[in-house]
């Protein structure tokens, strides 16, 4: 999730009322236990149920619109090109570090049971900062 979070310096506080939420936002941060993976990953929602997500030249599109992800570095691509119906249920989820990130592009569409909680702060432990995401 790097640059929006720091793997060695940032701790996240997570939103777990899960019995409560399960309607997620597009761009929230949220820790998932990745089964696949075999650890809990931390990644974005990108594309929502009942959506299509698209990569194409590297950016990406919701239904055949344009995402603007002004959470990303200007140089940071978006690869491969693929095309996904995302169903009810699940989400997309992708690493702000695109090019070196282990997300949907790998393991698939993430069921909404599989998300363990909504990241809303993070601490910085070098700079002890405390910041809402």
């Amino acid at each position: 999730m790097y640059p929006t979070l720091n793997e060695s310096h940032d701790k996240v506080i997570l939103e777990k009322y899960k019995q409560f939420m399960d309607n997620y936002s597009r761009s929230d941060i949220i820790v998932i236990n990745e089964e696949i993976l075999d650890k809990r990953i931390i990644k974005r929602v990108i594309g929502l149920p009942n959506e299509t997500f698209e990569i194409k030249n590297s950016c990406v599109y919701i239904n055949g619109e344009l995402l603007k992800e002004e959470y990303l570095n200007e140089d940071i691509k978006t690869y491969p090109d693929m095309k996904v119906a995302v169903p009810e249920g699940h989400i997309f989820v992708l690493g702000d570090n695109r090019e070196n990130s282990k997300d949907s592009r790998h393991i698939g569409v993430v069921k909404i049971e599989d998300v363990l909680g909504k990241a809303i702060y993070r601490f910085n432990i070098g700079e002890g900062l405390f910041n809402e995401l």
